[in-house]
């Protein structure tokens, strides 16, 4: 019995001994890794805040257009706590600042699937696949369809062939943080010691003088018909903002915007109130919102196209998660549109789908819908499929004939001067 414990504690002090090599192994071995990277707050404090994109115009899109696909300075690796997505900041020869993220799998040994079965129609448990790490294809696409709308609410984005030496070049840990941003460190440090290979990104302008929008949660009443809107032009404006955005998420098939941490603005009169943080942006209450010269932004839609290239989620059209009650379950949708913004979708009718593919012709993915990889059944997992280029374009034309009838539908009840905004 004795000899027994004898073993017993023996091997249990070799287990903790193993453990603590292991443990000097790793911290060392961070230690090593972190000779070559560049701190994260020493990158911030080096930013100089005129070279991030001020305004969102038709102007700026061809100078940071340029911008994007000049010479890639440092690369970190960039995921807040609260983040779906993986990204990496970049910077670039001039100093000016952008995101990248990744638009298919980092590479080619990943991928255990080669040969997709092509389809031409979502069903109701279509998802994409890995949708919070290559979000890269819908925030081109995204992009495009914002300048058709001619809403110049998404800063323009590019999409670019770069290395693994450049976008792992300077992966910085945080590993105070999140288990997920340790290891996300680990793997960038190996596929940067590989081989040199090509990866697909898609690039962003960081814009300056983000804030968080705050949204009342009684513009539901307005957006629902229950109280009519007030004849209060920054009420109005407010409300044709939101009324834009939420038309464009349903077109794009985005619902991530239902959650309130999602609704960015941009003040142009704050310039003085410069970010010290990119991490974060300056929460507004409702009357700080109506800053001169502000406007809504749609900043991320890398969720979008989640359903596959015709699913009509028309829950996205309800707005704001809190708005919902159960009393609206059967018609949460808002009735309140930009009468400009009807006009342009009229416009468009019948032939987005033609114009979307050709603006998607002046980005280097073209035609981009076909780097998205989908489960045709998320809750079996059986293997993923992808879908004909030609049914995305297809899809939004669906999308935007669904929205129309909508309008109209509304109008007839309600009345044009109840339903349309004239700002």
């Amino acid at each position: 019995m004795q000899q027994i414990r004898k073993w017993l504690n023996f091997a249990q002090s070799k287990k903790k001994s193993i453990f603590f090599i292991f443990l000097v192994f790793i911290c060392s071995f961070i230690i090593f890794l972190q000779q070559f990277t560049l701190p994260v707050d020493q990158f911030f404090q080096s930013i100089d805040q005129t070279k991030l994109l001020q305004n969102i115009n038709q102007e700026n899109d061809i100078i940071w257009l340029n911008k994007l696909n000049s010479s890639i300075t440092n690369s970190f690796f960039f995921l807040p706590v609260d983040s779906f997505a993986e990204k990496y900041l970049l910077s670039f020869s001039d100093g000016s600042i952008a995101i990248a993220k990744l638009i298919e799998q980092p590479h080619p040994f990943f991928n255990f699937q080669s040969n997709y079965q092509l389809l031409n129609s979502s069903s109701r448990t279509t998802l994409r696949n890995k949708r919070g790490d290559y979000q890269g294809f819908p925030e081109i696409a995204a992009f495009h369809v914002d300048r058709l709308l001619n809403f110049y609410r998404k800063p323009p984005v590019l999409g670019r062939i770069v290395t693994n030496k450049i976008i792992y070049a300077q992966s910085q840990p945080y590993l105070f943080q999140s288990l997920r941003q340790i290891t996300t460190f680990f793997k960038d440090r190996f596929l940067y010691l590989l081989p040199e290979y090509p990866i697909h990104i898609a690039i962003i302008p960081w814009v300056a003088g983000l804030h968080q929008k705050t949204i009342p949660t009684f513009y539901q009443q307005y957006f629902s018909q229950k109280i009519k809107i007030p004849e209060n032009q920054k009420i109005k404006n407010d409300v044709a903002e939101i009324s834009d955005c939420i038309l464009f998420d349903f077109l794009v098939d985005d619902d991530d915007r239902q959650f309130i941490k999602n609704w960015r603005m941009q003040s142009i009169e704050n310039r003085d109130e410069q970010q010290t943080d990119l991490f974060e942006t300056k929460k507004l209450d409702f009357l700080d919102s109506f800053i001169p010269a502000s406007k809504l932004l749609i900043m991320d839609s890398g969720l979008a196209w989640s359903r596959g290239p015709d699913s009509i989620y028309s829950i996205i059209l309800c707005g704001l998660k809190i708005w919902r009650t159960p009393l609206d379950k059967y018609d949460c949708r808002i009735k309140l549109f930009r009468n400009t913004t009807f006009e342009k979708l009229k416009e468009l009718r019948n032939n987005f789908g033609f114009l979307l593919e050709q603006s998607l012709k002046k980005d280097v993915f073209y035609p981009i819908f076909d780097k998205g990889v989908y489960w045709n059944n998320y809750k079996n997992k059986d293997k993923k499929v992808k879908f004909e280029v030609e049914s995305f374009f297809k899809g939004i034309d669906k999308r935007l004939n669904y929205l129309l009838e909508y309008i109209e539908d509304s109008i007839k009840k309600y009345g044009s001067r109840n339903v349309l905004i004239n700002i």
